[in-house]
């Protein structure tokens, strides 16, 4: 029988050993209840029984407990055939080796004290004994739960001296035991100080904040990976590999409002306009509707016309930009001063024959091909309202002397009248007929008499 149990406990330690148990910690307290047999040395001549029993143990370091345990059988004193109570009461150190995590190795040795007693009928003891001697344990822990453990174990007690009432002989036995039970653990559970399911001990990131999901090393989870826990992180779904900021978002160093892992221009200057690529957005900085890169005219004032190179418009194409022109629809071709007005005097020369300006026979009515000919000099000299002009009137020799000059006047004030009704300022303009007196060609000829019969503007001081 004792090589049975000692065998059996042995393949019981080996089928287990794959398993594993979590660590018993210091001021754990264990409650147990247990079945117990008994096989007693020849020496008692006692039959071998089961019983049942209980224990308190108290861990006092990790794994290490003080165990006190007492069991009752109830069997039989062969010489008498009376019954017969046997009741160990042990005290011990027990160490649990920890095989894994749900299976730990049993071994214990300490003090036992045994009591004997013989009953006779009705009850009452017949004979009693006592006896000490010290005992040794080894068995299985089994934890199916954190709290419920299952105890598989084996005992034998030295009693280094049998009581006479077994023999008179001064002899030594061994008493062998097996027990199998529940144990209940209190105060087991591994310290956690900031309540995040991991144990303080395996705990690699301590005073995480209530509530924050973490990993099986108990720091925060962090599911993509920025260094940046899920709990904090304001942008969750960063890219592989994005540098990101404290609150888990990509970096935008030169603060464009576009991230660095999108930025073409990564050092744009603060508060520049960017694109959707973080490079700096055309500039207009004359406000004229054509880009800084394109503008060939920098500068233009605000609300100038401009054209697509960002120059003022010349809409009359006479190189004076619209907004210093005071003639803007010159003719194409007319050469104009710098106020965009035709050039009447040139050379600096005070006076000007107005070719083409002819009237009717004998008449001061302007022709339609003259009226032409003076809307432009209307138009320069209501360009340039500094310049006071001198309308002459000169005639052929045909002709009375009084004639010709009443005619010249007359030529010279249908002249004055019409500029002055085409936008020239009275005050600029006077006219004076010469009549015959200021010739240039013959008289004699028809051309000449053609070329005296004219209308001359002279600048006036």
């Amino acid at each position: 029988m004792k090589r049975l149990l000692g065998g059996a406990l042995a393949a019981t330690v080996a089928l287990a050993a794959p398993a594993s148990v979590s660590a018993q910690r210091a001021g754990a307290i264990e409650i147990g209840a247990f079945g117990s047999g008994s096989w007693f040395d020849d020496l008692y001549q006692t039959k071998d029984r089961w019983g049942v029993g209980g224990r308190l143990g108290f861990f006092v370091l990790q794994n290490l407990a003080i165990e006190a345990d007492v069991s009752g059988i109830w069997t039989t004193f062969q010489p008498t055939d009376q019954d017969l109570t046997y009741m160990p009461i042990s005290a011990r150190l027990v160490y649990n080796a920890p095989l894994g995590e749900w299976t730990s190795l049993l071994l214990g040795a300490g003090y036992t004290r045994t009591s004997f007693d013989i009953k006779e009928g009705f009850g009452f003891d017949a004979a009693d004994a006592s006896e000490s001697g010290f005992g040794g344990l080894v068995g299985l822990r089994l934890a199916p739960s954190g709290m419920v453990n299952i105890r598989l174990e084996g005992t034998v007690d030295y009693i280094s001296s049998v009581d006479e009432l077994f023999t008179a002989a001064d002899e030594s036995a061994l008493i062998y035991g097996a027990r199998a039970g529940l144990s209940l653990m209190l105060n087991n559970k591994p310290k956690d100080s900031d309540k995040d399911g991991v144990p303080d001990k395996d705990d690699t990131c301590p005073g995480t904040p209530m509530g924050v999901t973490v990993d099986e090393a108990g720091c925060p989870i962090d599911s993509d990976k920025d260094g940046v826990a899920d709990y904090m992180d304001r942008c969750p779904n960063t890219a592989a590999g994005v540098r990101v900021n404290a609150e888990g978002c990509p970096l935008d160093s030169d603060g464009d409002g576009v991230t660095d892992d999108k930025d073409r221009c990564p050092n744009t200057a603060r508060g520049e306009k960017v694109d959707a690529n973080g490079c700096p957005l055309p500039k207009d900085a004359d406000g004229d509707g054509v880009m800084d890169d394109k503008d060939r005219c920098p500068g233009t004032p605000a609300g100038m016309r401009v054209n697509a190179d960002g120059c003022p418009m010349d809409s009359d194409g006479d190189g004076v930009s619209d907004d210093k022109d005071r003639c803007p629809n010159t003719a194409a071709g007319t050469q104009v001063d710098a106020v965009g007005c035709p050039i009447l005097f040139r050379d600096n020369k005070p006076t000007l024959i107005l070719e083409g300006v002819t009237f009717a026979i004998a008449k001061a009515d302007l022709t339609d091909a003259s009226k032409a000919i003076l809307l432009t000099v209307a138009q320069s000299l209501a360009g340039n309202p500094d310049v006071k002009v001198e309308v002459g009137g000169h005639t052929s020799s045909p002709g009375s002397n009084a004639y010709n000059q009443r005619l010249s006047q007359a030529r010279a004030e249908s002249v004055m009248a019409f500029l002055i009704a085409n936008g020239v300022n009275s005050n600029q303009v006077t006219a004076k007929g010469y009549g015959e007196e200021q010739p240039i060609a013959s008289n004699n000829t028809v051309a000449g008499r053609q070329q005296n019969r004219r209308v001359e503007l002279k600048r006036m001081p």
